[in-house]
């Protein structure tokens, strides 16, 4: 069996921005199928900290063109699956996949078949 290392180094200009790349590798990887606006979401939370608060909601409206309608909905469906989660009526990212986006990310990923 032989293995195959392939690095791949990619600046982002801003934490967020490595939040977004991180979201959308783990929805690939496991077929999670998240939207853009929810990835923009998971990310904005991660590095934010929380979503419930209204400058928060505010600023992710700014941001991202969003409503608190299409927010109200992703949130809910994102705690659902439990990738966001509710401590004491704030929600956040759930702690499994909750990283410090700003430092640099070294992702390992092993793929095997087999």
């Amino acid at each position: 069996m032989s293995i195959v290392v392939q690095r791949i180094k990619k600046n982002y200009p801003a934490p967020i921005d490595v939040g977004i790349k991180y979201f959308s590798i783990l929805s690939v990887l496991n077929n999670l199928k998240l939207t853009k606006k929810e990835i923009q979401l998971m990310a904005f939370t991660a590095t934010r900290g929380i979503i419930s608060s209204y400058g928060s909601k505010e600023s992710f409206y700014r941001l991202y063109g969003s409503t608190p309608a299409s927010l109200g909905n992703m949130v809910g469906a994102l705690l659902k699956r439990k990738l966001l989660i509710k401590v004491d009526k704030r929600i956040t990212i759930n702690p499994i996949l909750s990283i410090n986006f700003d430092n640099t990310l070294v992702l390992q990923i092993t793929l095997s078949n087999g």
